[in-house]
C-alpha cells in the first residue's frame, strides 16, 4: 500500500510525452513525481533532469557525466517506471549498472511498454502475434523492412544476442510491464502473464483547446507530421502519396498542412487548425497522435483494429477511420463523398463521437487496484455521511472502494471493502475528500 500523498515515482526515459503526461497528473494527485528524460528527442517534451544526449565522442563524455552528477537524484522512490529495457542512449552493457543501481536504491522498478524493444521485435516476426505489423505484412517483408530506414537505425541489433541478453536480465528483474497499446501488451502478454496490464495512454487534455468542425466544411485542412528518417517506418509515405491523389482531383474541397520534426508545443498548436489528421499505417491502435487529434476535435486516421477496441471493451464508439497498408487507392476513398455522389443524397459512413477524456484515462484504472478512505469514528455523522455519499455517487468508476474505520478510544481499526461503489481516482475527486477532512491511500497494483 503506498500513502496516497507522499508516493514519490521515478520516470526515466520518455517517447511520445507519455510519462511526462503521466507525472502531471500524479503531482496533482499529491504524488511527488519525476521525469529524467531527453525530451522525447526533437520533441523536447518537458523533463526534469535533462538527459538529452548531444552527438560525438565529446557528446557522449559529456552525456555519461551528466548521468552520473544526476544518480544521487534518482534514487529512494517508491515505483521507478522505465521507458525501455533500453531506457538511456547507451549500450545495453552500459546500461545494466545503471539499471541495477536503480533496482538497488528504489522500491519496485516498471516497465512502460511503449515503443520498438526485444520483444515486441521477435513478436513482429513469429508469424502469429500480428496480421501485419511495421516489418511484415502477412508474409511479405514490409516497405520499411526492406528500407534505408531500417539500415540507418541499426534495426538489425534487436536481432543480436547482446541484446536477448539485455532483455531477458531487465524482465527477470522488474516487477511488472504496463503496456501503453494492443500491440505492446499481446508481445509482453505470453512471456511477462498477469505482470503485464494494460493501461492505455494518458492524455494532457487540459492544456489542449478543442474545436469541432462543420459536419461539411466548404474545404477541409488535413493535417500530417512527418517523422524525418521514420516516415517509412509509420507508412506516412503512403498516406501522404494517397492525400495527394485526393488533393489532385478535388482541390478545391481540400488543403494539406504537412510538417516535420516539431517540438511537441509547436505541433499541437499547429495541429489545432486542422480538421484531419492522418497518423500511422501500420499500428492497431491510436497512439498519442490520434488522441491528441480527438480531444482537440479532429478527425483521427489511424490504427484501430478489431482487437483494439475488445481490449479496451468497446462495442459501439468507434470514431477512428482505420487504415490498412493496403493500396493508396484503398485509403483515399475513405476520406471523402465526392460531389456527384452528395449530389446523389450518399452521405459519409463515419460519426465521430469521442467520449470524455480525462487527463489519465483508464491509466488510473489499470494502475490502481483500490482506494482506501480513512476515517475515524468522531468524523462520523450524518453531515458527513451524506456528503461522502453525494460524493461518491458523482465519482463512479472502476476503481473498488475500501474503507479504514479507526477508533481512537479503543484504538480498535476495521477495515471494509464495498460491493457496492466503485470510484473513478481524478485530483478533483481527491480534493474534494480533503474539504471534507478525509485521507485517502491508495493500493497498487502487483
Amino acid at each position: 500500500m503506498a500513502n496516497f500523498e507522499v508516493m514519490k515515482i521515478l520516470f526515466v526515459g520518455d517517447a511520445s510525452n507519455m510519462h511526462h503526461c503521466l507525472a502531471q497528473q500524479l503531482r496533482k494527485m499529491g504524488h511527488h513525481a519525476i521525469v529524467a528524460s531527453n525530451g522525447s528527442g526533437w520533441m523536447n517534451t518537458s523533463r526534469d533532469i535533462d538527459l538529452r544526449r548531444n552527438p560525438g565522442k565529446i557528446g557522449a563524455v559529456q552525456y555519461v557525466a551528466k548521468l552520473l552528477t544526476n544518480l544521487h537524484k534518482m534514487r529512494g522512490f517508491d515505483i521507478v517506471e522505465l521507458s525501455n529495457p533500453i531506457f538511456l542512449q547507451l549500450k545495453p552493457w552500459r546500461i545494466r549498472p545503471i539499471f541495477d543501481y536503480l533496482k538497488k536504491h528504489n522500491g519496485k522498478i516498471v516497465l512502460s511498454a511503449l515503443g520498438t524493444d526485444y520483444v515486441y521485435y521477435h513478436a513482429c516476426f513469429d508469424g502469429k502475434t500480428y496480421r501485419y505489423s511495421d516489418y511484415m505484412i502477412g508474409n511479405e517483408p514490409s516497405p520499411f523492412y526492406q528500407s534505408k530506414e531500417y539500415v540507418e537505425y541499426e534495426e538489425d541489433n534487436w536481432k543480436a544476442d547482446f541484446m536477448k541478453r539485455h532483455s531477458d536480465y531487465v524482465l527477470e528483474r522488474i516487477d511488472g510491464v504496463v503496456a501503453c497499446l494492443w500491440e505492446y501488451y499481446v508481445a509482453y502478454a505470453p512471456i511477462m502473464g498477469d505482470k503485464v496490464i494494460h493501461a492505455g495512454l494518458p492524455m494532457d487534455v487540459e492544456n489542449l483547446t478543442p474545436h469541432f468542425i462543420d459536419d461539411e466544411p466548404e474545404k477541409v485542412r488535413f493535417f500530417i507530421g512527418i517523422q524525418r528518417n521514420r516516415n517509412i517506418l509509420k507508412g506516412t509515405d503512403r498516406l501522404l502519396a494517397a492525400l495527394e491523389n485526393v488533393h489532385r482531383e478535388m482541390p478545391d474541397l481540400c488543403d494539406i498542412e504537412r510538417v516535420e520534426n516539431l517540438p511537441y508545443d509547436e505541433y499541437v498548436r499547429r495541429m489545432n487548425r486542422s480538421h484531419v489528421l492522418l497518423d500511422q499505417l501500420y499500428s492497431y491502435t491510436p497512439a498519442t497522435n490520434a488522441l491528441l487529434a480527438m480531444a482537440q476535435g479532429l478527425v483521427a486516421v489511424s490504427g484501430a483494429e478489431p482487437e483494439y477496441y475488445d481490449l479496451i471493451g468497446e462495442t459501439t464508439n468507434h470514431p477512428i477511420i482505420n487504415v490498412r497498408p493496403t493500396p493508396e487507392g484503398d485509403i483515399e476513398e475513405k476520406y471523402f463523398v465526392k460531389p456527384e455522389e452528395r449530389a446523389q443524397g450518399k452521405k459519409s459512413p463515419y460519426s465521430f463521437k469521442v467520449k470524455n477524456m480525462t487527463l489519465m484515462g483508464n491509466v488510473a484504472d489499470t494502475m490502481i487496484s483500490s482506494l482506501v478512505l480513512q476515517l475515524e469514528t468522531p468524523q462520523l455523522g450524518s453531515s458527513l455521511n451524506k456528503n461522502l455519499l453525494s460524493l461518491i455517487n458523482s465519482n463512479k468508476g472502476k476503481i473498488p472502494l475500501k474503507i479504514n474505520l479507526y477508533d481512537p478510544q479503543t484504538k480498535y481499526r476495521i477495515n471494509f471493502h464495498s460491493k457496492k461503489f466503485s470510484v473513478a481516482v481524478t485530483s478533483e475527486f481527491v480534493n474534494a475528500l480533503k474539504i471534507l477532512g478525509i485521507k485517502c491511500m491508495v493500493e497498487i497494483r502487483k
